[in-house]
């Protein structure tokens, strides 16, 4: 999966692995830092990136955004959500979150 990831950023952002290589560590980097890398192409808002988005796309920027309704959980399944995590050490309230994931328990 580390191997896929270096390489889809690789031809992302047309950087040769070998220059990628003193970042690709597991290191979190600040916006600025990551910048500097070539990682990113601009800081910015959420705001910022729609506007970006709606230029690219095309779409005038003052259209109205709509926002997906935030899933409703019932109160009992937020509170065996709760009970299970307390017991397992995780946190089973972040749903749908599909690929690898790391489950720290800090040790």
């Amino acid at each position: 999966v580390h191997q896929q990831f270096v390489e889809v950023v690789s031809e992302g952002r047309h950087m040769p692995i070998d220059r990628l290589q003193p970042f690709i560590d597991g290191r979190i980097f600040t916006g600025r830092q990551a910048k500097e890398i070539g990682l990113i192409d601009e800081l910015g808002t959420l705001n910022d990136a729609v506007k970006y988005a709606a230029k690219v796309a095309g779409i005038d920027e003052d259209s109205d955004l709509v926002y997906p309704e935030p899933e409703k959980i019932s109160l009992i399944d937020r509170y065996l959500q709760g009970a299970a995590s307390r017991y397992l050490g995780i946190n089973l309230t972040e749903k749908h979150i599909i690929g690898p994931q790391y489950f720290w328990n800090g040790y």
